[in-house]
């Protein structure tokens, strides 16, 4: 398992009452769903671990309190905010726009 794996595997044990569902195969599809929103940016571990918390009871039909919706947008906007890893994709930048001179004149 990996990091982002054993992390979830414990914050869903600690959060759950009914632990039954929180098996190794269901924490790793939760853990790969959470890399595919995440992507290239660089998300604090928290964030990912509240994502996976909301997405894993989504996908194991337990209704979402209002406290984790709310956690989970929190999450979101900071996923949407971080900036990429990878250098050859800019998330931000700034454009020059200026008026050309003719070389005919």
């Amino acid at each position: 398992m990996t990091e982002l794996e054993n992390k979830l595997f414990d914050r869903l044990c600690n959060n759950l009452t009914n632990t039954a569902p929180v098996t190794p195969e269901s924490v790793g599809a939760t853990a790969a769903e959470v890399i595919d929103i995440v992507g290239n940016r660089d998300v604090p571990m928290y964030a990912q671990l509240d994502i996976g918390v909301f997405r894993f009871k989504l996908s194991m039909k337990i209704q979402p309190s209002e406290t984790d919706k709310s956690v989970f947008d929190a999450a979101m906007k900071i996923v949407r905010s971080a900036s990429s890893i990878d250098p050859e994709i800019p998330m931000t930048g700034s454009v020059s726009v200026i008026q050309r001179e003719s070389k005919w004149q």
